[in-house]
């Protein structure tokens, strides 16, 4: 039996270390310069940004030198407005992306009564203020583009840099593997210790959009030689929605594969629900979803051995859960909470090619996320935030060789094979390396 713990529970209160207002993992800050025709700074102007979803308004006061900075904007789409006595008011409509740290600029008429309306809605947006190399996955395309296995790790191959080829279920950037990633969900670190990969699927259904930074990016993201997949959930609004969706697969729809002449069984069913809406309108929101994932499939193995070669089953059953709220406590503070849980049984896997059915692996995990978030804007160019994480993953696994043999010298087949085209024979006998093991068991907290 093997342990692994990922680390104590940690919590850190940041409220005696106010930060400078700069761009947060997870939320947006907002700037930029108000001025009149000519260019002379109008400080004393009001600028309020107010979610269209939600109603959250956040607002700020210009400088003396005609600046002004929003912070802790949740990601989502806003009525940004710029006002002072004797201009007329302008407003701008700009969808404001995660981590993002966006620049809007206002120049103001005289007048007083007109309103001019800016319709600027998912632009591009550059990000002058800093050189990181990022793209956002936005819902749209979250919604709209096929993914096979409903893993939202996939589109990030959709960003320059990025390729689907990650030995753990992730992607490479930028040259680097999967395990050297820095996976952020709400704001704090989803890696696993052990593997470094990510430590608990999400449904692509409750994926608001993320951030795929390949490039220099803040020490705010932790420790990662590779690239940051930086993501929030989806949080509830006024507006109660729901949704029910589903994805089967068939083998009645699939083409025989090679070197069988029958084609194996499959049938897989993805089934889920989402609803989100107001707790208390303008100021508690909650989101929650729940997806049941069922395969029952046949690997092939073609090996060196054909009384070992064959079809053999492989079934999986996962379902995974999350439960969101989000609190406005006043106009400088929000607090944000989360569960998500995975609870999964898998058995022949490990299965096929060349690994044949004494290789295969039962697996059963129970995983757990609670996730806290509380920011408060103590400043107008300051605020507080505080982030805390427990996780617990149990993983039961091994294999099934293990469970048909007594505890000993196991040996894996010495066989024939070739090596720059000269016949040779593998003389070297290797320990098998699965047995019955439980193999993790950890709580982790992150804080930032």
């Amino acid at each position: 039996m093997a342990r692994e713990r990922l680390g104590p529970f940690a919590v850190a209160l940041l409220a005696l270390l106010p930060l400078p207002g700069r761009a947060q993992s997870l939320d947006v800050v907002l700037k930029g310069k108000v001025s009149d025709e000519t260019g002379a700074s109008l400080p004393g102007a009001t600028v309020t940004a107010t979610d269209s979803t939600t109603g959250l308004v956040r607002s700020a006061i210009v400088n003396g030198d005609g600046y002004y900075t929003v912070l802790n904007l949740p990601a989502s789409t806003y009525e940004v407005r710029a006002e002072v006595a004797g201009f007329n008011a302008r407003v701008v409509q700009q969808a404001l992306p995660v981590g993002a740290t966006v620049i809007i600029d206002f120049s103001l008429t005289i007048g007083g009564v007109a309103e001019q309306l800016d319709v600027r809605g998912g632009a591009p947006l550059l990000e002058t203020s800093r050189n990181t190399l990022s793209r956002v996955i936005e819902r749209d395309e979250i919604d709209s583009l096929p993914v096979i296995s409903r893993n939202f790790n996939d589109l990030a191959a959709l960003s320059p840099g990025v390729t689907r080829t990650g030995v753990y279920g992730g992607v490479d950037i930028s040259g680097s593997r999967d395990f050297q990633n820095a996976y952020q969900v709400d704001g704090v670190s989803a890696k696993r210790q052990r593997l470094g990969d990510q430590r608990m699927p999400y449904a692509q259904d409750w994926i608001q959009e993320f951030q795929v930074l390949t490039g220099p990016f803040d020490a705010e993201f932790g420790p990662a030689s590779g690239g940051v997949i930086n993501v929030v959930t989806r949080s509830g609004s006024n507006r109660a929605a729901g949704r029910v969706y589903g994805f089967i697969r068939d083998d009645a729809w699939d083409a025989a594969p090679l070197f069988v002449k029958e084609k194996p069984p499959l049938r897989e069913d993805r089934v889920g629900v989402t609803g989100g809406g107001p707790i208390v309108r303008d100021r508690a929101f909650f989101f929650a979803g729940l997806e049941r994932f069922s395969n029952d499939s046949s690997n092939v193995v073609n090996s060196s051995f054909p009384a070992a070669n064959g079809t053999f089953p492989s079934t999986d059953r996962q379902t995974l859960s999350l439960a969101k709220i989000d609190l406005v406590a006043s106009e400088s503070q929000r607090v944000r909470l989360r569960y998500s849980g995975q609870r999964e049984d898998a058995r022949g896997t490990a299965i096929g090619g060349t690994s044949t059915e004494e290789h295969g692996r039962p697996a059963e995990v129970h995983a757990n996320d609670l996730v806290g978030n509380w920011t408060w804007i103590v400043a107008p160019a300051a605020l507080n935030e505080l982030r805390a994480a427990w996780s617990s993953s149990v993983p039961e696994a091994g294999c099934n060789y293990a469970t048909t043999h007594p505890a000993g010298a196991w040996f894996e087949r010495a066989f024939r094979a070739r090596s720059s085209g000269v016949p040779s024979t593998s003389a070297r006998l290797a320990k098998i390396s699965c047995n019955s093991s439980r193999t993790s068991r950890g709580r982790a907290a992150r804080t930032v």
